[in-house]
């Protein structure tokens, strides 16, 4: 077997010994000139080590074989074996074709080559000629060894081609053949059930129900990575006077690299122009507390951009939040949230199946639900504003808030949801709220939520 392997790179020093002259001056200059190469010798061989051992080859992988079932007679026609690749998007780079021989006996040799299926289900154009082992072994895998580069689309019919070229049959090497159906290898990737053969050149194929015995190995290529995708639900909250608190969710794709960071832009004139309020924050983490240049009552509007090592990708949504005032207004102290059986139906007891705000079984459809809170130590607020954060393909619609029986010291809310079936995420709704006191807003308050499937979701 022959396998061609690239020489890491690698340093070579050697210090020549130096002769030191007479006369002053030329021992002075020798000494400095040695000192020199000592030093310079130092860092070198400094950066050697840095480089951390040779590289390994990359380990091949069996895309397709059926070599583990029994030879079941042998041909030393011209012979073309089908194949057809996986259904990875990026291709298949191929470096060994295994091939089981007979009869190898003096004389006799063998070609072995790749090429593209035709518009007759045959042979076509080269992909590439595979290059003989420098022995062939009979009653063996012999394997062949393909081009640098030889590269396969992914869902395509290709051939093997033995023994083109070799006129008569007298010098050509005896294949091993397979009756049965079966073979192993990466997802996608199979053998065909039958091969073509011909005597001669220039004659057509002929159709045999058995097959070459052939084992294919390589490497999945790996799709070139690309900028990320943009960060998903944005969120800002007026934490304090002088602090807003950032927090969201990482894209849906981090382009195949991982994310090394987030940037993220702020706006004081209502989306009108932006700034970075952090160029990189050269992290993973998806929050950020905002603590410079607020005062209470400040508004913000805020977008986020994710980075991996290829680069930047889209914006986020846009996120506003106010600074508390000085009135330091408490939010709600409790909030309550449960599912209903209509939109007329708002009574606690036609809560649906489950624990109130937790839906077992099926989750598909629309749902309705209620909710209330209780009001904080402070005046009765003047509005109310709610806030619904959807998280994995949970959505909403139709929030109306409003006082029960007129009365202003029992606000409630209703609306309408839809949740995501199927999988293992958590699909759920995250709510809070805060209320306006003359023109000053509370905090936003507790959080609590709605959430279907099989298990309660943290992070609420």
């Amino acid at each position: 077997m022959n396998r061609n392997f690239r020489r890491p790179h690698s340093w070579d020093y050697r210090l020549r010994a130096m002769k030191l002259g007479g006369g002053g001056i030329a021992s002075v200059r020798s000494l400095a000139a040695l000192s020199l190469t000592v030093a310079l010798l130092a860092v070198l061989t400094t950066l050697a080590a840095l480089q951390g051992p040779p590289l390994q080859a990359q380990s091949l992988t069996t895309l397709v074989s059926n070599t583990d079932l029994t030879s079941a007679g042998n041909s030393t026609v011209f012979n073309a074996q089908s194949f057809e690749t996986g259904t990875n998007t990026d291709g298949y780079t191929v470096s060994e074709v295994d091939i089981f021989y007979l009869d190898t006996s003096s004389g006799r040799s063998t070609t072995v080559k790749i090429r593209e299926n035709n518009a007759d289900d045959e042979p076509g154009d080269l992909v590439d000629t595979l290059t003989n082992p420098d022995t062939l072994t009979a009653n063996s895998l012999n394997t062949f060894t393909a081009s640098a580069g030889t590269t396969l689309a992914a869902s395509t019919t290709y051939w093997i081609s033995v023994n083109e070229g070799i006129p008569a049959a007298t010098d050509r090497s005896s294949l091993g053949l397979v009756n049965e159906d079966d073979e192993t290898g990466e997802t996608g990737w199979s053998i065909g059930d039958t091969r073509l053969w011909k005597l001669s050149e220039g004659v057509s194929w002929i159709i045999s129900g058995n097959s070459l015995m052939i084992a294919i190995r390589g490497t999945v290529a790996a799709a070139d990575p690309e900028s990320p995708g943009a960060p998903l639900n944005l969120l800002a909250t007026g934490a304090s006077q002088t602090r807003i608190n950032l927090s969201w969710n990482a894209p849906d794709d981090d382009g195949g690299a991982s994310i090394t960071g987030y940037r993220i832009e702020v706006s004081d004139d209502d989306e009108s122009t932006w700034s970075d309020l952090v160029a990189d924050t050269g992290s993973a983490s998806r929050t950020y507390s905002h603590t410079t240049g607020l005062e209470p009552g400040d508004t913000r509007h805020y977008r986020v951009y994710a980075s991996n090592s290829v680069g930047e990708g889209p914006e986020s949504n846009v996120a506003m939040a106010r600074t508390q005032t000085s009135t330091d207004l408490d939010p709600p102290d409790t909030m309550y949230i449960y599912f209903t059986e209509s939109s007329s139906s708002l009574e606690e007891s036609d809560e649906v199946t489950g624990s109130g705000n937790y839906i077992e079984g099926d989750c598909s459809g629309q749902k309705y639900f209620r909710g209330y809170w209780t009001e904080p130590n402070s005046p009765v607020a003047d509005e109310w504003e709610v806030r619904v954060i959807p998280r994995d393909g949970a959505s909403f619609s139709g929030i109306r808030v409003y006082y029960s029986n007129g009365n202003r010291e029992h606000p409630e809310f209703t609306g309408r949801a839809r949740f995501a079936t199927g999988g293992d995420k958590h699909s759920y709704l995250i709510f809070e709220v805060r209320g306006r006191y003359g023109n000053d807003w509370s905090a936003w308050g507790p959080r609590s939520g709605l959430y279907c499937q099989h298990a309660e979701p943290g992070g609420l």
